[in-house]
């Protein structure tokens, strides 16, 4: 695997009524949502580039070497409501194949978030490689702790809501930070902020980043 797909070991005591989420975390370390994958004899990753002076269109060009270009977002929900009731689903499932089909991929990234996304260009000139890394360091983060406070719990949707208008960029349209609101058994409920950013793309909404403010 290389550097940029290695996530840190997670120091979470399992709970004997829920799946350890370290566990969780490892699964999804190997699968689509960390976009791990065999590459061409002789290609290299992207992580291994660092030079910070080469132009934008061969930074990414070397980003999506080994990925396969996307014919859209795969998987994801038809509307706003129906992601949100699908991400808390998710959440207190533990269901890690749900959480993959909800998220944004690394080559959705590449050649549809990436390329219209400001932080892009000037003043900010992220190249991909590092605007991936932090994003889906802060998601995955986010997500263990999500995991951690509703894996397993009984809980029911209620609503869902984002502040400010949503960010249009190119045919990408943002929203976040995002709010779900739930209720339990009993009645109680509640809502929190679980995700940072999703995104509407071509009639698929998706989210972008998982994290949260539940540290």
């Amino acid at each position: 695997m290389s550097p940029r797909n290695q996530v840190p070991a997670l120091a979470i005591p399992p709970s004997p009524r829920r799946r350890p989420v370290g566990l969780l975390l490892c699964l999804l370390t190997c699968s689509a949502f960390l976009a791990c994958r065999s590459r061409p004899s002789g290609a290299l990753p992207a992580s291994t580039v660092v030079d910070s002076v080469i132009p934008r269109d061969v930074a990414l060009a070397r980003f999506r070497q080994g990925l396969q270009e996307p014919s859209g977002l795969a998987d994801g929900a038809r509307t706003r409501d129906s992601l949100f009731r699908l991400a808390l689903r998710a959440l207190t499932a533990q269901d890690t194949a749900l959480i993959r089909r909800l998220t944004l991929s690394q080559a959705e990234f590449a050649w549809y978030y990436y390329p219209s996304n400001p932080q892009a260009y000037p003043p900010y000139d992220l190249d991909p490689q590092m605007m991936w890394f932090l994003l889906l360091g802060n998601s995955e983060n986010g997500l263990r702790t999500a995991l951690h406070a509703y894996g397993g719990r009984p809980l029911q949707y209620r609503d869902g809501r984002c502040e400010g208008d949503s960010s249009v960029q190119g045919d990408n349209v943002l929203w976040g930070p995002c709010w779900l609101g739930y209720g339990d058994r009993d009645g109680a409920g509640g809502e929190e902020r679980l995700l940072k950013v999703i995104i509407r793309r071509g009639g698929t909404y998706k989210v972008v980043s998982w994290a949260n403010k539940l540290d």
